[in-house]
């Protein structure tokens, strides 16, 4: 798609357009199993702190601990069978004794970070492509100052060098120093598109989800979890499922997460926490993530809350994801070998991922990897297990920003109303499915033809989706709340014009409003003030995420469809977009 010329709209408006004929643009697809990195995060420093779902920032090289290239780690041939170790270091502020074995962390600004703990053994060699097994046991204290690896992973575009390491399958404990326990634990899966980001991930010295601040402000425990990428966590073949006992076969990441919730529940009395008040929360692809764990069977019990920010309820048929796979391997040369899995392991990790690259588009149609419906860890689509009833039926909360694509499309689509009607055209090549598009979202009601289409493409993979999200689990009797996040940034005229772009919710969550100088309003302070509440307060209270705080927030109900909006000051409305939704529901059941 060509790049426009980008037409700003002003704050003014920007409002006027949101709030519409007294309903709130909301947004959010189920296919947002994406990150946000286009070529602006070179030009706009700050911009890449929004980045929610990134791997390391393109202008900062990689530590050694991040993986300036890519580790295979060890063979795994001496993994123990996941009984407990045993340690004769005892348990003191500062020193978290696992059942692995003992860390050694760090008091940083009110609370104590725990960092790179293997929660699996290196899934490497002949553990490639299998369920995760347990970590080995370790004695002496290990050190959990220093950040761990990312998993090996290219950019967005699937062009840039791959980077990380193989062993990967750590996790981060941010535990409050001041607060008797037990306390509630909150589990963050990253985003990236299922190929990008990490626990670890950095913009410049900043680390993004870096959860101290919110650990200690909040009294939660914040966990947060690295899982396998690409083709490495989500390859499909029937050669995989044949040497699996369940056949099963792409499910490599949910199994990851599976297992550090796991680890959570193993370890929430060392770490203070409450092993009954586990929430599991992400955005972007984690947020899809997190709906997977909902309708996987094998997670049934491991959490009592779960949190979706941009991200919806997504999955592949086997078929489907099998035939992504064979992209994969014939790609990598190995789809005429007599052994293809022996082929496949005796690759490097770069060779494996870089194999078959897959660009990630915010804005544009979704190809990819998503967990996959194998009978086993996943039975039927995340959506299709929530309509059915088979999920977990724990409370949710569900949301989106108000301009999820803006930032993804900075450029274009279109500086006129012929090249706007183009880049519908050339998204939806069926002509009357581009005839209705454009009836529905005509130019005049929006500031420039680029607000139009920013509308358009986050109110169909965004906005709608949680939508649909949400009468699935009210379906069920699920206990549901949705937001809207719609502030923007107060104090950047450049980032202000964006809105509430994809991923910007997260710089809030974690409270990491002075990066790269940045000067936060007091409306700005005031959401981040929002959002670390009113999530710890669900953490603390699944059936009530309110915390005390005025508005209370509503209880889902098809028939409203209320939400809570998250801007300087916290509203609550109703039909959130209902026109356009019903559209959307009617084009894409």
């Amino acid at each position: 798609m060509d790049r426009w010329a980008f037409t700003p709209k002003s704050a003014a408006v920007r409002t006027r357009e949101r709030n519409g004929s007294g309903t709130r643009i909301a947004v959010h697809l189920a296919m947002n199993e994406l990150s946000l990195r286009t070529g602006l995060l070179a030009l706009i420093p700050v911009v890449a702190a929004f980045v929610a779902c990134g791997g390391n920032d393109a202008t900062t090289p990689p530590s050694t601990n991040d993986g300036g290239t890519v580790d295979a780690g060890t063979d795994g041939s001496d993994v123990p069978d996941g009984g407990g170790c045993g340690s004769d270091v005892p348990a003191s502020p500062g020193m978290l004794v696992t059942d692995r074995g003992p860390v050694r962390g760090a008091l940083e600004a009110g609370a104590y970070a725990y960092r790179n703990i293997p929660f699996a053994a290196p899934p490497v060699g002949s553990l490639r492509w299998k369920p995760p097994a347990p970590a080995a046991c370790w004695k002496e204290p290990r050190d959990g100052v220093a950040w761990g690896p990312m998993c090996p992973q290219s950019d967005e575009t699937g062009t840039a060098p791959v980077t990380g390491s193989e062993d990967c399958l750590q996790l981060n404990v941010f535990a409050p120093a001041d607060k008797p326990g037990p306390l509630p634990i909150m589990l963050w899966i990253h985003g990236g598109g299922n190929l990008a980001g990490s626990a670890t991930s950095q913009v410049g010295t900043l680390r993004t989800y870096d959860a101290g601040k919110l650990a200690a402000k909040e009294g939660v425990i914040v966990v947060t979890t690295n899982y396998r990428l690409g083709a490495l966590g989500f390859l499909a073949h029937p050669a995989l499922a044949a040497e699996d006992a369940n056949r099963s076969e792409g499910n490599y990441a949910l199994l990851d997460t599976i297992a550090a919730l796991k680890w959570v529940k193993a370890n929430a009395a060392a770490m203070g926490g409450d092993p009954a008040k586990v929430t599991i929360f992400g955005e972007s692809a984690g947020a899809v993530n997190v709906c997977t764990l909902v309708a996987s069977p094998l997670a049934k019990g491991l959490f009592a809350g779960a949190i979706m920010q941009s991200g919806g309820c997504v999955g592949k048929t086997r078929s489907e994801a099998e035939d992504l796979g064979a992209k994969v391997v014939a790609a990598a040369k190995c789809d005429a070998a007599a052994d293809v899995l022996g082929c496949m392991r005796a690759l490097s990790a770069e060779a494996v991922t870089s194999a078959f690259p897959i660009k990630i588009d915010v804005a544009g149609a979704v190809t990819g990897y998503a967990a996959v419906d194998d009978g086993y860890a996943l039975v039927g689509k995340p959506l299709d297990a929530i309509k059915a009833g088979t999920h977990a039926k724990v409370p949710m909360i569900v949301g989106s920003n108000s301009e999820e694509t803006s930032r993804s499309v900075p450029l274009a689509p279109a500086a006129t109303a012929a090249q706007y009607e183009a880049a519908v055209r050339t998204l939806f090549p069926t002509a009357t499915v581009a005839d209705a598009v454009l009836a529905q979202y005509p130019v005049a009601d929006y500031a420039s033809p680029w607000a139009t289409y920013v509308a358009l493409t986050t109110d169909a993979k965004f906005g709608c989706t949680a939508r649909k999200t949400l009468r699935a689990l009210r379906q069920t009797s699920t206990p549901a709340f949705r937001y809207y996040f719609s502030h923007a940034l107060e104090n950047s005229a450049l980032l202000g014009r964006f809105g509430a772009f994809h991923g910007a919710d997260v710089l809030y969550l974690f409270d990491h409003l002075n990066v790269s100088g940045y000067t936060p309003g007091a409306g700005d302070t005031a959401v981040a003030s929002t959002f670390m509440h009113r999530w710890a307060a669900f953490a603390k209270n699944p059936q009530d995420p309110s915390g005390g705080d005025v508005p209370a927030w509503p209880a889902y109900d098809a028939a409203t469809d209320p939400y809570l909006q998250i801007d300087s000051t916290v509203t609550t409305g109703t039909a959130l977009r209902k026109p356009q939704c019903d559209f959307w529901e009617a084009l894409l059941p």
